[in-house]
């Protein structure tokens, strides 16, 4: 880079009205966000800025006053995502104590959740054949619509039991699994 270029001699100007405001821009971030070390963050966040788009845009008609607004708009911003981040916390926390206020013992002996709940496990379960496993599944689907199942194409016509008599070890697996015995 040779002290004629156009990028490096805008990259000197940001430096120089950096090294001037920077006091000046760090008073006045530290009094919005009540914080220095922040302050500082910001006021190094709008030279990086600076340095990005200078180059390209130009240098600014008031350059001070441009890194002076950048800044204090990175500030803002920040304080609006802080602020914005205290009320999700906030809301997550009352959330939270209206779950721990909740009456598990009867979430989980609610019996249509638990049933249907089985009837999904059981439509997966590894030990039933294809064929049976597309009959669970169909009959889940077709539930309540009054339709046979095998109208819907779904399975063949009923015929013999995929898994021969409720008897079947499969059946006794299953019922294993669930933790259940047959009835």
């Amino acid at each position: 880079m040779s002290a004629a270029d156009p990028s490096h001699a805008t990259r000197k100007a940001v430096e120089a009205v950096y090294r001037i405001e920077c006091a000046r821009l760090v008073a006045a971030l530290a009094r919005i966000v009540g914080d220095v070390g922040l302050a500082e963050e910001l006021a190094q966040d709008a030279l990086v800025i600076a340095l990005e788009q200078w180059p390209v845009e130009g240098i600014p008609r008031h350059p001070a006053s441009w890194l002076m607004a950048t800044s204090k708009h990175r500030a803002i911003d920040m304080l609006r995502r802080r602020g914005r981040y205290e009320d999700k916390l906030a809301t997550i926390g009352r959330e939270l104590r209206q779950v721990e206020d909740a009456d598990w013992d009867a979430a989980l002996d609610d019996p249509v959740g638990d049933d249907l709940l089985r009837l999904i496990f059981t439509a997966c379960h590894p030990e039933l054949p294809a064929e049976g496993r597309v009959a669970l599944v169909a009959g889940l689907a077709d539930a309540g619509t009054g339709r046979p199942r095998w109208r819907a194409g779904a399975v063949a016509r009923p015929g013999p039991h995929p898994l021969g008599s409720p008897a079947h070890p499969a059946w006794a697996a299953i019922a294993c699994a669930s933790g259940r015995t047959r009835r």
